[in-house]
C-alpha cells in the first residue's frame, strides 16, 4: 500500500461508472494505518456501487469495513484476508468469489449471497460461527482445505442451505495434492438431508463414514455425485441414484469391494462415470497410482467385474479411469482398452480420470 496506490485511489471520486476495483492494502503498521485513513477517505468518495471488489488486506479496521460496506457497496467480492476478526460487512453481497485465509463469520449472515468460495480457512467451520446462519439465498458453496468442528459438516448450517444447488468440499490444503488427516471431513449429519435442492455434490479428500452415506437416500434431486478419495467402504442404494448423470468413485478401491459397487447399477440414466482401473493399487492419501506392474490377470479380473455392470448404463457417454502414462502402452493394457472401445463404441474413454473436463455431465454447467 504505497504512495502509488493512494495516488490512484485519489481519482476514485471521478470514476462515476466504475464497475470493478482491485485493492491490496498490505499489513498493519504505523505507515499503513496512516495510509489506510487516506484510502478510506478515497473510498468514501466513490459515486457508484461496484459490481466487483477484489480486496486483499491484513488490516483489522472498522474504518475500512465501513468504507467498503457503506460506500463501495460491491455486489460481488473476492476477499483475501489475514485478520481472523475481519468481517464481510456487506448485507447486500451476492457473490463472494473467493475468501482466502480467515473466513469472516459474518459471511453466513449475508441474506443475498448466492455464491461462496472459501480457501484454506484456518478457523474451523461449525458451532457458534454458523449458528443463526441467514444465507438462505446461497446456490453454490465450495470449501477448499477448510477445517470442520469434529470433522463434521455443521448441522446448524443445513437448514439455511435449502436452496443450495451445488456443494463442493475439498480436503486438500493449498498447493498439495493429498489431504491432511486434520481437515478430512468424516461425517454428514442427519440434517444434511435438508439440502433438498442439491443437484451437485462433490467431496474430495475425505473419510466419509458409512452412516453418513445414508443421508444420500433423502437427496433424490442429485444429478452429479463425486466422492473421489473419500475412503468409501460402500455405496448405499436408494432413489437418489435414479437421476444421476455423473458419478465419480475413483481412488476408493482400497476399501471398496468393487471399483463399481452393485448399488450403482441402479443409476440407469448415468452419462459419465469415473472409477478405478487397478483395484488395490492406490494409496488413499495420495492422488496418483502407486508404482507396480499391471498384470494381465488383474486386468482380466477387473474387466469381468465391471463389464456387465457397465451394460446397465445405456446412456453412458464417458468412462474415465486414470492410468499411469508409462503403463498405457503395455500390451495387456492396450488389449484391455481395445476391448472396452469395441464393447462400448459410443462411449468416450478418458484416461485422465477427471470428470471436471465434462461440465455438461458433471453438473458444472447447471450450477453456473
Amino acid at each position: 500500500m504505497g504512495t502509488s496506490l493512494l495516488h490512484f485511489t485519489s481519482f476514485l471520486p471521478l470514476c462515476r461508472r466504475l464497475e470493478e476495483l482491485t485493492i491490496s492494502t498490505g499489513y498493519a503498521g504505523s505507515e499503513s494505518v496512516y495510509n489506510e485513513q487516506l484510502l478510506c477517505s478515497h473510498l468514501r468518495g466513490l459515486g457508484c456501487s461496484l459490481k466487483l471488489l477484489n480486496l486483499t488486506t491484513g488490516l483489522d479496521s472498522k474504518e475500512l469495513e465501513t468504507a467498503v460496506g457503506h460506500h463501495a457497496r460491491p455486489a460481488a467480492l473476492t476477499l483475501h484476508v489475514n485478520s481472523p476478526a475481519a468481517g464481510v460487512w456487506l448485507p447486500q453481497l451476492r457473490q463472494c468469489n473467493e475468501c482466502h485465509g480467515s473466513m469472516p463469520q459474518s459471511v453466513w449472515r449475508c441474506r443475498h449471497l448466492t455464491s461462496l468460495l472459501c480457501c484454506n480457512a484456518p478457523a474451523s467451520i461449525g458451532g457458534p460461527q454458523v449458528g443463526g446462519a441467514q444465507c438462505t439465498s446461497l446456490r453454490r458453496l465450495r470449501l477448499d482445505g477448510c477445517v470442520f468442528d469434529s470433522h463434521t459438516f455443521p448441522a446448524s448450517l443445513c437448514s439455511a442451505l435449502r436452496q443450495l444447488g451445488s456443494l463442493q468440499i475439498f480436503g486438500y490444503a493449498d498447493g498439495l495434492s493429498y489431504p491432511f488427516a486434520a481437515i478430512r471431513l468424516a461425517s454428514l449429519p442427519p440434517d444434511f438431508s435438508q439440502l433438498s435442492s442439491l443437484r451437485r455434490l462433490v467431496i474430495k479428500g475425505a473419510s466419509i463414514k458409512p452412516p453418513s452415506l445414508e443421508t444420500f437416500r433423502r437427496l433424490p434431486g442429485l444429478t452429479a455425485l463425486h466422492l473421489r478419495d473419500c475412503l468409501l467402504e460402500s455405496l448405499p442404494d436408494g432413489p437418489y441414484l435414479s437421476n444421476l448423470k455423473s458419478l465419480d468413485l475413483s481412488y476408493n478401491s482400497n476399501r471398496l469391494a468393487s471399483p463399481l459397487p452393485f448399488a450403482a447399477t441402479a443409476a440407469r440414466g448415468l452419462q459419465a462415470l469415473c472409477i478405478d482401473c487397478n483395484p488395490g493399487n492406490h494409496n488413499p492419501y495420495y492422488m496418483y497410482p502407486l508404482e507396480g506392474p499391471l498384470s494381465a490377470a488383474e486386468l482380466h479380473e477387473w474387466w469381468q467385474d465391471v463389464q456387465w455392470k457397465l451394460h446397465c448404463f445405456p446412456r453412458l457417454k464417458v468412462l474415465a479411469m486414470e492410468l499411469d502414462p508409462d503403463k498405457e502402452s503395455a500390451p495387456e493394457v492396450e488389449a484391455l482398452l481395445d476391448e472396452i472401445r469395441s464393447t462400448f463404441p459410443s462411449c468416450e474413454l478418458d484416461l485422465y480420470g477427471d470428470l471436471d473436463f465434462y461440465p455438461e455431465y458433471s453438473g458444472q454447467a447447471e450450477s453456473l
